[in-house]
């Protein structure tokens, strides 16, 4: 199975302390994050001095309109003041989803053993809060209760307040992990306030029976993603009195991955956002307004462009969504046997192969594991994360636009990905030490064989 490799220190952060380009990681996405979703949402909707319009639906339309005049182009975009309506709905959003987390039931889930020490029990109930969500909201639009496309009518302070929303809850993280943490064994700090304010010092921050990690990534960002892309659906309907198959298919496809998140949560419990990512910014504000808004900028820009497809280019979109997706599945279940089975199972047919290695936690506990080398692992270091970009890629191409809006989502799992990759190598070498330089001499390339 080959050799030993020991850490030479803890599972834990391993950035430490300040530095040029720990400044620049911390300062752009805390001080460019917000504009950059404002500014891709406002490329897909337009509302110029009080009037719709498309702008051709492109960022570079966007860029002459406040190149030609930033003070009326802000003046006319930003919010003077935030809308009792889009308080209500927000409110209402935020109440729905808290209660339902909390009450409906759910099986016991268990995270990876953390620093400390801990097997964190989670209730796994993403899938029923989903469904209910979405029967309550959506039947609730059918009886003309409410209206989902009012949404999209109040969106400048809908994104204003899932920004204060999403702000807030990062100063509560950050000020919680200082006074009073769930695990405080299980803190970790630089001592560089920003980056830590970014990244998190709290690892599984809890109010009672409430996980903030999973209900804000679970619940607030994948539900309110699903959603919000039905707003824009019938925001199309009532633009243009039809819904186009090029909709239909968008939201399709990200209702697959969404769903697939809920059914597959109780083995999201053991992956990176949950296994290894402390609750900051990153994650508070992240998924509260960055994942909602821009992984729903293909619908958005739909929702004010009636595209038809050609009938190839669905089949093509659907061809290269299906072996994207079921290549990301099976490259998870063929780690995940690996695991289960400690090596002993065939993958692509044959008798699996793979490297074992050894990690110290923070209590001091040296502990083995199995790096798998063969099947889509023996390809590439990360090669799940190749099949999630060319499916990211495939929601563009269900737009049927050449509009880079159109890819907000691609281009955007595309960047996270790399970076999420130059983490996790961090993150292992710094865990399994020469174990894991071993592990690159094996698998060479660490996403795109051949290439990178």
């Amino acid at each position: 199975m080959g050799g030993l490799g020991t850490s030479g220190g803890t599972w834990g952060r391993s950035t430490n302390g300040w530095s040029p380009s720990v400044w620049l990681q911390s300062a752009f996405p805390l001080l460019a994050g917000p504009f950059l979703v404002w500014f891709l949402q406002l490329a897909c909707h337009a509302q110029y001095q009080g009037v719709h319009n498309v702008f051709d639906s492109s960022i570079s339309a966007v860029v002459q309109a406040f190149v030609a005049d930033p003070r009326r182009f802000f003046a006319a975009f930003l919010p003077r003041e935030i809308s009792a309506a889009a308080l209500r709905i927000v409110a209402a959003w935020y109440v729905l989803l808290l209660v339902l987390t909390l009450v409906l039931p759910g099986k016991k889930g268990y995270g990876l053993k953390t620093p400390a020490g801990y097997t964190l029990e989670y209730r796994v109930n993403g899938l029923a809060v989903f469904l209910v969500a979405h029967l309550i909201v959506l039947g609730a639009t059918y009886a003309g209760i409410i209206s989902l496309s009012a949404v999209v009518d109040e969106l400048n302070s809908i994104l204003a307040l899932a920004n204060m929303f999403g702000v807030l809850l990062s100063v509560f993280a950050y000020i919680k992990a200082w006074t009073f943490p769930s695990y405080p064994e299980d803190n970790k700090t630089t001592g560089f306030v920003p980056y830590d304010y970014l990244m998190g010092i709290e690892f599984n921050p809890r109010l009672g029976p409430l996980d903030l990690k999973l209900f804000t990534i679970g619940r607030v960002g994948m539900i309110s993603w699903s959603m919000l892309n039905f707003c824009f659906v019938q925001k199309q309907y009532e633009t243009f009195g039809q819904i186009s198959n090029s909709m239909v298919l968008t939201v399709a496809l990200q209702l697959v991955y969404i769903v697939d998140f809920f059914v597959r949560e109780d083995w999201y419990l053991r992956t990176v956002d949950i296994g290894h990512d402390h609750f900051g910014y990153y994650l508070a504000w992240g998924c509260s307004v960055w994942l909602i808004w821009i992984y729903s900028a293909s619908a958005s820009y739909l929702s004010r462009n009636l595209t038809h497809l050609a009938w190839y280019q669905i089949v093509v979109t659907l061809v290269l969504a299906a072996f994207s997706y079921l290549v990301f599945l099976q490259s998870n279940q063929q780690k995940d046997l690996y695991r289960q089975t400690n090596g002993k199972c065939n993958v692509w047919g044959k008798p699996a192969s793979g490297l074992r290695v050894r990690y110290t936690t923070k209590d001091g506990v040296a502990h083995d594991s199995i790096l798998l080398t063969s099947g889509w692992w023996g390809v590439a270091r990360h090669f799940n994360y190749f099949a999630d970009m060319i499916f990211s890629f495939s929601i563009g191409l269900a737009t049927g636009s050449t509009h880079a809006v159109a890819y907000g989502y691609g281009i955007n799992m595309f960047f996270l990905l790399l970076h999420r990759s130059v983490r996790d190598e961090g993150r292992c070498r710094a865990k399994y030490g020469s174990g894991w330089d071993k592990y690159c001499q094996i698998v060479k390339y660490r996403i795109f064989p051949g290439i990178y």
